[in-house]
């Protein structure tokens, strides 16, 4: 990519997605972008920050990185507030819940309503807490530490910043949402 991913590879990661290739992979690590060709720019922790579709000319992604740069301090970690601002911004309709609680996380969570469907979402005091605690959940959601889980539905279990997000259904608009906005879910189905 011109270089570019040399002069900033310690502030930024460039994955090339190549829609053409039968495995997905391509000069860069592959990342879906609705099936097209193109560039997503990522801040470290792997937060999608600009888009773009097609061969992009270097001057075009200069100015995105140089702003990107600028604003990683600044960024605030993901948190339930920023959740529901994000879902707002994309014209998501939504609407919060009452509180509930799961026996296996620490944090009161939050029902969230996507498209009719509870999201449960639990914040916690650190994004180290969220990953240590999604840790404990295996790989297809059955378990969460000692607690053996019969659910209802497919769970989906999401982490990003300070929150874990909890899916229990198969409405796939729910689960691109969450992927889009969270990223791949770490367990359930």
């Amino acid at each position: 990519m011109n270089g570019l991913e040399e002069k900033y590879q310690d502030q930024v990661e460039f994955r090339k997605i190549d829609a053409n290739s039968p495995t997905g992979k391509s000069a860069y690590q592959a990342y879906a972008l609705r099936g097209h060709p193109g560039y997503v720019l990522l801040s470290p922790d792997g937060s999608t920050i600009w888009k773009g579709l097609g061969e992009q000319p270097v001057e075009n992604l200069e100015e995105p990185i140089i702003s990107v740069i600028g604003n990683l301090n600044e960024m605030e970690v993901f948190e339930f507030t920023r959740f529901v601002e994000e879902l707002g911004s994309l014209g998501i309709p939504i609407k919060i819940g009452g509180g509930v609680s799961q026996p296996f996380f620490t944090p009161q969570g939050q029902i969230v309503k996507l498209h009719g469907e509870d999201v449960q979402v639990f914040e916690y005091g650190s994004e180290e807490e969220a990953i240590n605690e999604g840790k404990l959940v295996s790989a297809d959601g059955s378990s969460v530490g000692t607690t053996m889980i019969t659910w209802v539905d497919t769970p989906h279990f999401f982490q990003a910043g300070r929150i874990i997000a909890l899916y229990v259904g198969k409405d796939p608009q729910v689960i691109e949402i969450l992927n889009e906005l969270l990223g791949n879910q770490f367990a359930g189905g």
